[in-house]
């Protein structure tokens, strides 16, 4: 359990969450109270913020040993949300991405740009998605030509959305323009995989595990193993695939998602990636 004066800290590093100073003041409130804490959010200003493979492995396997002491959700919220947005891409050219606004890394996890940004945000639920996901080990995308990594993923979700229709999904992660010739309604809380259509309108959004090109679907037991099976177990309800082409036809990249219900709020989590279109959907 947080104390009311940490709950303010951690509420007032989500809307401020590159502001340095008010880390470091943070720090020195956890240090005056002998908390271990404060050595881990010093060291996070030190090198610059979220502390991963690029930072060393020495610097990574500090940074990990002192995570480890800690309650595992506010390590991943001190790695996620409390990390400045930094907008990403999924293609070499314009668009950068399928989305009607900017999506972006929050330290360990990927999120749109105007989402988890005040106080009022913050809560319990939320750190429980953000150990959730950081605690997964989402590897890299199984299907496609090219090695793309996997990232952990979570966006807002209108509230009263369950059980979760394929519309719901589609604008809660705000598929910009979302087009497809194969997919007879929208309004539907299963929707079986709409086909290879290569050539046509053919963004995806469906139900069917086997289908979807993210995950191994291949192996005896898949769904219910390794990153897919940890989602699985974890939402609420079922879980969505979702392709979207990143400009319009032919593209190079698709950018997937598998979401499902957060069981502690009305968000969508799971995992984002990208893969080159080719034996995807074109």
């Amino acid at each position: 359990m947080f104390t009311d004066d940490d709950v303010a800290f951690q509420r007032a590093l989500l809307s401020n969450p590159a502001d340095t100073t008010l880390k470091l003041v943070y720090a020195d409130w956890l240090q005056d109270r002998a908390d271990p804490r404060a050595e881990f959010v010093r060291l996070q200003v030190q090198l610059g913020g979220l502390i991963d493979s690029s930072a060393g492995p020495q610097a990574a396997g500090v940074f990990g040993t002192l995570g480890a002491e800690f309650d595992p959700a506010w390590t991943a919220f001190m790695t996620t949300l409390a990390q400045p947005f930094a907008p990403v891409r999924f293609q070499h050219d314009d668009p950068p991405h399928p989305f009607a606004e900017a999506v972006g890394t929050r330290g360990r996890v990927v999120t749109f740009g105007s989402q988890f940004c005040a106080p009022d945000e913050w809560d319990e639920g939320l750190l429980a998605d953000l150990a959730f996901l950081t605690g997964v080990e989402w590897g890299e995308c199984c299907y496609g030509a090219a090695a793309c990594p996997m990232y952990g993923f979570v966006c807002r979700l209108e509230p009263g959305r369950h059980p979760l229709t394929g519309r719901d999904v589609i604008e809660a992660v705000r598929a910009g323009g979302f087009r497809s010739d194969h997919i007879a309604t929208l309004d539907a809380t299963a929707i079986p995989y709409p086909g290879y259509h290569p050539h046509t309108l053919n963004d995806e959004v469906h139900t069917d595990f086997a289908d979807q090109c993210l995950f191994n679907h291949e192996t005896a037991g898949a769904e219910d193993a390794g990153a897919h099976g940890a989602l699985k177990g974890y939402v609420r309800g079922r879980l969505w695939y979702v392709l979207l082409h990143a400009g319009g036809w032919p593209c190079e990249q698709v950018t997937l998602l598998a979401v499902g219900h957060s069981p502690h709020g009305d968000r969508l989590v799971g995992a984002i990636t990208s893969q080159v279109c080719h034996n995807l959907c074109d």
